[in-house]
């Protein structure tokens, strides 16, 4: 028996001895669902101080691990039989360029940016997004200080590119993409450019800021939060 063939046949086993389980507390849940009230929002819990009723469902799911050990225990004596390498990860060459990179993590960011601010507005607070300042954005004037720590990156490869061509091109998709974007209105800026021009340069190393930086990336952040709160000129 070829060992692709028996990978294939031990995956096929696997599904077949888990599904079972796994359709009946799907059903199950289903059924709460149906005949038991809608799961409120875990903030509204919070504000409630019932957060830790949502420790009562960790017994479903507990129940669920424990058949699923007790049905799989056979595995480890079935394993021994099987050469190692049948459990080890399929290594595959991936190749890809920066701009397809830099889209899918960019599709990520967007993503969480949405679900943080959702989780915020459930909470009665505003999300403020900003899209931070560093040295690998592709256009920020370097220092011959910032050139130092700029280099290496060039020369670092992952995937068959540099680090610093990855980030010249995520920064490019996001201050293209993010701004299109209306449901991010409200709560992205884009601050990556705050540093440009200035003497001495404010950075540690490619992305993190000294004392000056920082100070003046949270005043520019405190005037961001003041503006949308409709305060930013009466505080000047």
């Amino acid at each position: 028996m070829g060992y692709a063939f028996r990978r294939v046949l031990f995956g096929i086993w696997f599904h077949l001895a888990v599904a079972p389980v796994a359709v009946v507390f799907s059903l199950l849940k289903r059924a709460g669902r149906v005949f038991g009230r809608r799961p409120e929002s875990y903030f509204k819990a919070v504000r409630a101080g019932r957060a830790n009723a949502r420790v009562l469902g960790l017994r479903g799911q507990s129940l669920y691990t424990a058949l699923l050990t007790l049905l799989l225990a056979p595995c480890a004596l079935l394993a021994r039989g099987f050469p190692r390498r049948l459990f080890s990860p399929l290594k595959r060459p991936y190749r890809a360029s920066p701009n397809e990179v830099s889209a899918l993590v960019g599709s990520k960011l967007r993503r969480s940016i949405l679900l943080t601010d959702m989780a915020c507005r459930d909470m009665g607070a505003e999300y403020l997004f900003c899209l931070q300042p560093t040295l690998l954005d592709g256009e920020h004037p370097l220092t011959e200080n910032d050139q130092r720590f700029v280099d290496p990156r060039r020369e670092k490869q992952v995937m068959g590119f540099s680090q610093a061509a990855f980030f010249a091109a995520y920064y490019q998709t996001l201050r293209r993409d993010l701004p299109r974007d209306k449901r991010l209105e409200a709560c992205f800026q884009d601050s990556s450019r705050l540093f440009y021009n200035r003497e001495p340069s404010r950075f540690l190393d490619t992305c993190h800021l000294g004392e000056p930086g920082q100070r003046e990336l949270a005043e520019h952040v405190a005037r961001l939060i003041l503006e949308k709160e409709g305060l930013g000129k009466d505080r000047g």
